[in-house]
């Protein structure tokens, strides 16, 4: 139990520090656009939306555990998502002077750099911008995307940031022991990914880039509560579609972010990976056995992804398999034959030493207490 605390302050001590350094830097950029103040919006507005629960379910425990809690933290890691699948799209990796760069949102460059290239970075962002030295190279970039991604980013991170905090508290508050689920596990991943945009990358992949397919796996919030109380059998087919879904997203999460790098590595790279869609599409039909061919990995990173997304669909598809199986036993056809099974066992029993059997009860029953008269069940 102390190691868990151990665990859980420390990840908690590390997104705090990473939160306020990350604000009070976007501030005094000049992509400036008040983002602590946005930032307090979105506290501000995940507290009330808690309060709002509880007065409803009472204790803060409850409220943690209801579905309609986890809608909204699922609702949440979606626009997350999509913030992400847009700052990782606008990102540009280029070979400079063999030095890997990360450009965010570029439009214009001019790479007549002088080798060696030294850059210095002033800004916590995963990417360079036109703000930073980069020793005689300039690009311009689009700032009002670089705003978008940065604004949502505060606003997101606040809120997870929040929700974090209430888990703490509803631990502490209740003196429970901690108990890593596989959500609680996932916010703590995807609140320490956020926590490190301000990382620059000096390799072929960001910290950002590569943490933020653990934002996907948040999306299981609006299933997992559901599962335990859902019974009717068209709810639970939605159910394991969305975890079907889910599942393939992630996969093309890490295969978007494995592709994005081809063009500074390889000249024959695959332009479909460029797009998130396309990138999904590849998962669905490379999950389904397919295999069109019309897009391949070219990266060895993109290699070894499709290989172990591969061996985790063949891992947890039988478990899909075997909940539709479940679904389908429960059909009210199948409870008709299971007690027609009965029947015959019923009357099978009584045609082969039923009456016998009866008899020796009565027998004995008769010694226990003579008084009683016990009634014939084969008198009609």
């Amino acid at each position: 139990m102390f190691t868990d605390w151990v665990l859980f302050l420390v990840s908690i001590c590390l997104t705090l520090w990473s939160y306020f350094s990350i604000l009070l830097a976007w501030d005094q950029t000049n992509l400036a656009n008040f983002y602590s103040v946005w930032a307090g919006v979105s506290i501000a507005t995940s507290v009330a939306i808690t309060f709002i629960f509880m007065l409803v379910h009472k204790q803060l425990s409850q409220v943690l555990e209801h579905w309609s809690y986890h809608v909204w933290i699922a609702l949440l890691y979606a626009r997350s998502c999509h913030v992400w699948v847009e700052s990782v799209t606008n990102q540009k990796v280029i070979n400079v002077c063999g030095k890997i760069l990360t450009l965010g949102a570029p439009l214009t460059m001019n790479m007549t750099c002088d080798c060696p290239i030294q850059v210095k970075g002033h800004h916590a962002l995963p990417f360079l911008t036109s703000g930073d030295e980069m020793g005689g190279c300039y690009f311009e970039d689009n700032q009002e995307t670089l705003k978008w991604v940065m604004g949502w980013e505060a606003l997101i991170f606040s809120a997870i940031i929040v929700h974090i905090a209430f888990m703490a508290l509803s631990v502490i508050g209740e003196r429970k022991r901690i108990v890593w689920s596989t959500l609680f596990v996932t916010d703590i991943l995807a609140c320490l990914s956020i926590a490190l945009i301000p990382i620059v990358p000096t390799g072929h992949y960001s910290m950002y880039q590569i943490g933020g397919t653990i934002r996907f796996l948040g999306l299981m919030h609006a299933i997992i509560p559901f599962e335990p109380v859902v019974k009717s059998k068209k709810l639970v087919g939605v159910l394991i579609v969305f975890k079907l879904v889910f599942v393939t997203l992630t996969g093309a999460a890490m295969m978007f972010v494995a592709e994005k790098p081809c063009s500074s590595m390889h000249s024959n790279c695959d332009e479909g990976f460029g797009d998130f869609g396309n990138t999904v599409y590849f998962i669905f039909v490379t999950l389904s056995t397919v295999g069109y061919g019309d897009m391949s990995p070219k990266t060895a990173m993109g290699k070894c992804v499709i290989v172990v997304i591969i061996l985790a669909a063949i891992s947890y598809l039988p478990n899909i398999i075997s909940d539709i199986l479940e679904m389908c036993r429960k059909n009210p056809l199948h409870g008709r034959i299971d007690e027609l099974h009965d029947s015959i066992r019923q009357v099978g029993f009584l045609m082969h030493g039923g009456t016998n059997a009866q008899h020796r009860l009565r027998k004995s029953l008769k010694r226990r207490n003579p008084k009683r008269s016990l009634p014939n069940v084969y008198e009609d």
